[in-house]
């Protein structure tokens, strides 16, 4: 189990711990057991245990604090850390090992452990002259001829020296140190499943060549099922485990940790590292939730815990502002543990953010978004269905139907309910289109408008109108590498907002109404990355924080001052429709921003401003049809004919008025401009008077004709639809 003791502030190490103050998941009992059972091997007869789990099971730490309970016990064993993998070559790992060894006897051993020393230097340089820890134990025990006969090979130096005392005399001298020392020796080897194939069976040849010195044990820590694969590799055996049987003559495996303690230990952790204690209830009990659903399925281990961590103290504090406790411990686990179903929810996340803009459809991307996630979703039988009710936590639009129901889940955003990016906006979500890029960039996307940024523009509209104006001016002309402009995003965030102090809220309105008719003018209704209605999405549903005073007076002055007319026309008309004054399909009263009484007082103040309003004016407005369209709606549909005919009393009047009643088109065959037949019944007197009209001008050869002969194609293109 790694130390996870680190401040939030630094990278956590992955080295095991060393003491119960640092045990997280109640090693420290299991470890008192087991530093018993070590002492009750009989060391005299020396012995071999092996403790086994998986890669960051924590057995290195369970190891760790038996052998510090074993180092209390009397009489005090001497305990060796042999570290193989910092030998240079396979064929010094036994002098390595004495080395160790000797060096500990002599601080302990005191008279022996001097002898020992001695006696360890010559055996182990007589065993280096065999090469390997195979010729070792091939050679240990057989007569001193043969092992002559096999030194020959070398220089007969180190013959001569050699067959003096043989290799087998040399063990029987060490055998003899050893049981007369005062202390009993337990060798530690760690990770031994990390050492490459060859090294790995060098040193299990190494343990059986000396398990049978006396007082001395050995603790293997390894994975068995590494282990056993790379034993496989390296001799060519078909059964490694099998092997290691041989070697070990006891095997403890490290118990599982429960799920419970994992994810209370990541839960608290991350907690404190990301303030949860300061974040909203909502988003401490969604924290709480996701540990509750992701981390059994993910977190298995205890290295798992620290890795997370870790993640998150580089992903997460840098941006810890800007992004969700919940959601970010959600992605960093899918990062470390899914990593196929990470870039899945990266690439989600993206079109989440253009979907909440306009710039892309559901349909369009469903089919292709679904079959990306079921390939990097597990079988049904590996938890896909857990898995996919994590998701559905996280991110909105993903199908309520089982996951095993494939063509279901193909037509993923079609089965989607309505998405409240609002929310996610205001509590800075993983869907969030201006956060996302937080969670897996550490900045924000380019082309997306800061938290921060709309807080100081809201505030400038309020401190100094002017200098807002200006700011709003500037964005409407920035372009945006996704298409649009940072004014119409602004519109779009105003729009999403889930509080605003009231005082800013008149002036943010008519700070936008100095600029709603140029981004109109430029981008036209079509384009519905804003909204020119009366809804609570829209940048005039700003009017919902409005909590005192008279509401109503303050909105009849807004329809009658707002120097945009686009916007006045875009809030009436949609409530004509809302409140049933126009159609057959009003909203119940509790979905609409405005009172009966509001609307009313604000129609009648729409009505008498366009009385008023010079014709040239109307005529400039951009979106014209939809102003006429509006003001008839409202109520003066015959005043709306007089005034139209009043412009087109004069041939150049209907060709102008035409052509300013265009619309703009995008469909397979290009974009192009046409006049809906529409426009004629309702707007005009006679709809066959213009028809005949036209008729009479298009013969002609000068500008009028051709301007004519241009409004017939536009007629006529919209009657070919």
């Amino acid at each position: 189990m790694p130390d996870a003791s680190a401040a939030n502030g630094s990278l956590e190490s992955d080295r095991p711990i060393n003491a119960a103050d640092q045990d997280r998941l109640g090693f420290s009992k299991v470890a008192d057991h087991l530093a018993g059972a070590f002492l009750q091997n009989d060391l005299a007869q020396g012995f071999v245990v092996g403790v086994e789990g998986s890669w960051g099971s924590g057995k290195s730490s369970l190891v760790n604090l038996a052998l510090r309970l074993v180092d209390e016990r009397k009489p005090r064993p001497t305990v060796v850390r042999f570290q193989p993998w910092l030998v240079g070559s396979r064929g010094d790992l036994l002098s390595e090992l004495f080395a160790v060894l000797s060096t500990e006897l002599a601080e302990r051993g005191g008279i022996a452990g001097t002898s020992f020393r001695e006696s360890a230097r010559k055996f182990a340089r007589a065993a280096r002259g065999l090469g390997t820890v195979a010729d070792l134990a091939e050679s240990v025990g057989a007569p001193a001829l043969p092992i002559l006969r096999k030194l020959a090979h070398f220089a007969a130096r180190k013959a001569d020296e050699l067959a003096k005392e043989s290799l087998f005399e040399l063990k029987l001298r060490l055998a003899e140190d050893l049981k007369n020392l005062e202390t009993s020796v337990i060798i530690f080897i760690d990770d031994l499943d990390r050492l490459d194939p060859a090294e790995a069976v060098e040193v299990l040849r190494l343990v059986r060549a000396v398990a049978d010195f006396p007082n001395v044990g050995y603790i293997l820590a390894y994975d068995p099922d590494v282990l056993s694969h790379n034993i496989e590799r390296a001799l060519g055996v078909k059964d490694g485990r099998a092997y290691v049987e041989k070697i070990v003559q006891a095997s403890f495996r490290v118990p599982m940790p429960m799920d419970y303690d994992l994810r209370n230990w990541l839960g608290n952790a991350a907690g404190n590292m990301l303030g949860l204690s300061s974040a909203s209830e909502d988003s401490r009990n969604r924290f709480e939730h996701i540990l509750f659903l992701w981390a059994p399925l993910v977190v298995k281990t205890p290295r798992d815990v620290v890795r997370a961590l870790n993640a998150l103290r580089l992903y997460a504090l840098p941006v810890l502002d800007q992004t969700d406790p919940a959601d970010m411990v959600f992605l960093q686990l899918a990062r470390l543990k899914k990593p196929d179903l990470y870039q899945w929810i990266e690439e989600y996340a993206a079109k989440l953010s253009a979907l909440s803009e306009g710039r892309a459809q559901w349909r369009g991307d469903g089919t292709e978004a679904g079959k990306a996630l079921l390939s990097a979703l597990p079988e049904p039988s590996d938890g896909r269905f857990e898995i996919l009710a994590v998701l559905r936590e996280v991110l909105p639009g993903l199908p309520l139907q089982h996951p095993d129901d494939q063509t279901r889940i193909s037509a993923i955003f079609q089965d989607r309910g309505p998405i409240d990016f609002g929310a996610a906006i205001r509590d800075k979500r993983l869907a969030s289109p201006n956060h996302f890029s937080y969670y897996f960039r550490l900045s924000e996307l380019a082309g997306t408008l800061s938290d921060h940024a709309l807080r100081s523009i809201i505030d400038l509209l309020h401190d100094d109108r002017a200098r807002g104006v200006a700011r709003l001016k500037e964005l409407c002309a920035e372009r945006r590498p996704q298409g649009s402009t940072m004014g119409i995003l602004l519109l779009d965030r105003i729009g999403k907002l889930e509080e605003m102090p009231e005082d800013r809220v008149w002036p943010v309105l008519f700070g936008l109404s100095e600029v709603m008719d140029e981004a109109e003018r430029d981008f036209g209704m079509a384009d519905r990355a804003f909204r020119l209605d009366a809804s609570e999405g829209s940048p005039f549903g700003l009017i919902r924080f409005l909590r005192s005073g008279s509401r109503q007076d303050a909105l009849v002055d807004f329809v009658r001052e707002s120097p945009s007319l686009v916007w006045v026309n875009g809030i009436i008309r949609s409530a004509t429709f809302d409140h049933g004054f126009y159609g057959d399909r009003p909203k119940p009263a509790d979905e609409r921003l405005l009172t009966d009484d509001e609307f009313d007082a604000m129609r009648s103040a729409y009505l008498d401003r366009l009385d008023r309003t010079p014709a040239g004016t109307i005529l400039d407005t951009p979106a014209l049809a939809s102003l006429l369209y509006g003001w008839s709606q409202a109520g003066a549909q015959e005043k709306v004919k007089a005034w139209v005919a009043a412009q087109i009393d004069a041939d150049e009047g209907l060709v102008d008025l035409l052509q300013r009643l265009t619309g703009n088109v995008n469909s397979s065959r290009g974009s192009y401009l046409r006049i809906e037949p529409m426009v004629l019944t309702e707007l005009f007197p006679s709809d066959h008077a213009v028809h005949d009209r036209l008729q009479l001008l298009s013969p002609r050869s000068d500008t009028l004709g051709e301007r004519a002969r241009t409004c017939q194609a536009w007629i006529a293109a919209a009657s070919r639809c």
